[in-house]
């Protein structure tokens, strides 16, 4: 017996299993849907999908029904080729990506080249791995001057450390060779093996190898030499590997404090420049812009620098001051204390150390360093540590000691700056230690310096040192006393700045780690252009006897020649026709294929059903209705958002068996397809316009 079209469920009872058991061979193809009556009761009915069980007439229902089944696969069908046309495109743009000559130049890494710069400091030895290109001037892009062309880095740069410095050698340069190895070898890793034999490798080293006897250092320099030439790197000259004197130390850590700030334009003038203070562990370095008629009178000739960056030429005043670093004026200090100790016999007052601090050792960076000054009576006093501190600049007493009018430390006369100062290395360690900011001024050192000076050492331990700090850390905490107090000596006294000047610190502009490293890499590539642009031949296109800025970066072999550049430039612009026809194609196959507006509806009816089970819940806890907040209906049915049941009750809808399984999956394949042919509809009726978002729940 099968089952009536309109089979009505009286009292929400459903009939027995045996009265559809006997059209078991149509069971599987049989599905169910229920329906609400207007009385609040069910109807079930069956639409069989074998010819001979079908009726012979087709209700307006099943013919929409159908209808939307065809217009759900139609809108399906351009969904997917959308999809392909989109894929098509990610596949191409993936291959262009891939081999880099169909990249448009704004998406295209540019042609750079390694340099390899060796830093043997006094601590350590750093080995950094810079990638630096070619770039047109801004202020004279449109000019076809040799001096348009200017040195760029591209970020990130790669750098490894190794400790001791080269200067714990120097008994032994024979274990040169070993200290320098991992170096060699971060390098290999860190540079493309088809660039080993064109990247340039230079080794400078600083105040570590300058503060020992020169015999000993030109050794280590020589066996340094040996090394380098062995290496897969282009070694070309014995100058490539030298100590580099304190003045171009200086110049080379303002190209690249400026670089970072891009105050190198030419149009730039020395106040709209960085000054730039480094105190090192060895030596300070003191350098900063003057107007070029200042560097011809009034810097001395151990002083003048000159950085040519491209078309911009800047005068500099660069002083390098050894034994003014914060290890040696520290090592200085507790020097004069021993010195007052062995004369007197008694135990001199030590103002720069905490009160309750002994003396201690500690082993640090390879090296025994004593700490303290022997026999001494820590007290604490900013104010007398200042004033022993001052001592160590070797500042004029008077007028008559100084040869010219301001001078500084030392008695060197400072030429007049009005710009901008960064401070970096230790100056912003200890900015960082006192937790002063990136800007800060004179007075805030000595505020922070004083507080500090005046706590027990106890105290300065349970404050400051973590438990999982190493040992030889709780025992550097006593050095900022002295710290303070000599930087505000240095830059009060030494440097004559007032107290309220602010200044920067830190050892990072943007994304730039500048020291004077970075510095060296920019200057041997500005060299490198400036000979290339004397051999570069003239621009035949135009005319004229100077060479182009491609062919300058050629001749570099920072840019592709012109040939190449020309076919790449027609290459471009084939690769851009075919970025703009595909992208076009594929974008307005996908939004005119209906996607974005049923997203659209979706997302609304969504959201509509969500306010409206939030106002049910809140109806729910207000009324004290335990089945209401379940969203159950009085005969056991679950209403929708328009008021429509969507499914019979849970307990008996699971009795029924089979015919609630097929009914369920029926009548959710149903309400799709309603869902989508009635927002087709709609969608046609509405021309465009989605204002009206009355009926959006029975849409969706």
């Amino acid at each position: 017996m099968m089952m009536n079209r309109n089979n009505t469920i009286s009292n929400g009872a459903y009939p027995s299993p045996s009265s559809s058991s006997s059209s078991g061979r149509h069971r599987r193809s049989a599905s169910v849907s229920f329906t609400n009556n207007t009385n609040g009761y069910y109807s079930a009915s069956t639409n069989h999908h074998y010819g001979h069980a079908a009726a012979s007439t087709t209700s307006p229902q099943l013919q929409k029904r159908r209808n939307g089944s065809t217009t759900k696969r139609g809108q399906m069908k351009r969904f997917l080729e959308s999809l392909q046309m989109l894929a098509l495109v990610l596949v191409l743009c993936l291959f262009t990506l891939h081999y880099g000559k169909a990249l448009p130049k704004w998406f295209r890494h540019p042609h750079f080249k390694h340099v390899i710069i060796i830093d043997a400091g006094s601590t350590g030895t750093r080995c950094h791995v810079f990638r630096v290109a070619a770039t047109s001037s801004s202020t004279s892009a449109t000019s076809k001057d040799a001096s348009s062309v200017m040195p760029k880095l591209i970020l990130p740069t790669k750098t490894f450390k190794t400790t001791p410095g080269l200067s714990a050698r120097a008994l032994d340069p024979s274990g040169v060779d070993a200290a320098l190895r991992p170096l060699l070898n971060f390098a290999r890793e860190s540079v493309p093996m088809e660039n080993w034999k064109e990247t340039q490798i230079h080794l400078m080293a600083t105040a570590g190898l300058r503060h020992i006897e020169q015999h000993l250092s030109e050794s280590i320099i020589d066996a340094c030499r040996e090394t380098l030439r062995e290496s897969p790197f282009l070694f070309e000259k014995d100058e490539w590997a030298s100590v580099l004197p304190g003045t171009k130390e200086a110049s080379y850590g303002w190209t690249a404090v400026n670089y970072a700030f891009n105050a190198l334009a030419p149009e730039k003038t020395p106040k709209e420049t960085y000054g730039v203070l480094e105190l090192g562990g060895a030596s300070m370095q003191v350098t900063y812009a003057v107007p070029q008629a200042s560097a011809k009178n009034l810097v001395q000739k151990k002083h003048k620098e000159t950085v040519r960056v491209g078309d911009s030429v800047k005068h500099l005043y660069a002083s390098s001051l050894l034994g003014l670093g914060h290890e040696a004026a520290r090592a200085e200090y507790h020097a004069m204390l021993r010195r007052e100790y062995e004369t007197t016999g008694e135990k001199p007052n030590n103002p720069c150390t905490n009160r309750g601090w002994t003396p201690q050792t500690t082993v640090q960076h390879g090296e025994a360093l004593a700490v303290g000054a022997g026999p001494s009576k820590p007290t604490g006093n900013f104010t007398a540590c200042y004033a022993l501190t001052k001592k160590l600049l070797g500042l004029a007493e008077n007028a008559k000691d100084c040869p010219r009018t301001p001078c500084g430390m030392r008695k060197e006369h400072l030429p007049p700056f009005d710009g901008k100062f960064l401070a970096t290395e230790n100056f912003h360690y200890t900015a960082e230690f006192f937790k002063l900011g990136k800007s800060t001024t004179i007075r805030d050192f000595q505020r922070a310096g004083e507080k500090l000076c005046a706590e027990p050492w106890e105290d300065v331990v349970k404050k400051r040192f973590k438990k999982d700090q190493k040992k030889w850390q709780e025992i550097d905490l006593s050095k900022y006393c002295f710290s303070a107090a000599f930087i505000v000596a240095m830059l009060k006294d030494g440097m004559l700045l007032p107290e309220d000047l602010k200044f920067t610190v830190g050892n990072n502009v943007g994304r730039y780690n500048v020291d004077w490293a970075m510095g060296a890499a920019i200057n041997i590539i500005s060299s490198k252009i400036a000979t290339a642009s004397i051999l570069a031949p003239g621009d035949s296109r135009s005319g004229s006897g100077s060479a182009s800025v491609s062919d300058i970066a050629a001749a570099a072999g920072l840019a592709p020649s012109s040939a190449s550049s020309h076919t790449h430039e027609a290459n471009e612009t084939f690769w851009w026709c075919v970025y703009i026809l595909a992208g076009f194609f594929g974008c307005s196959k996908f939004v005119f294929s209906g996607v974005w507006e049923m997203l659209y509806f979706k997302f609304v009816s969504i959201m509509r059903r969500m306010r409206e089970n939030r106002r049910r819940a809140r109806n729910t806890r207000r009324n004290g209705d335990s089945s209401t907040s379940r969203g159950w209906g009085r005969n056991g049915s679950r209403s929708g958002s328009d008021g429509s049941s969507l499914s019979g009750g849970g307990g008996r809808l699971r009795r029924n068996g089979s015919r609630l399984l097929v009914g369920s999956a029926s009548n959710l394949r149903g309400s799709f397809s309603r869902s989508q042919s009635g927002l087709l509809t709609s969608m046609q009726h509405r021309k465009g316009s989605f204002h009206d978002l009355s009926d959006i729940d029975s849409l969706v």
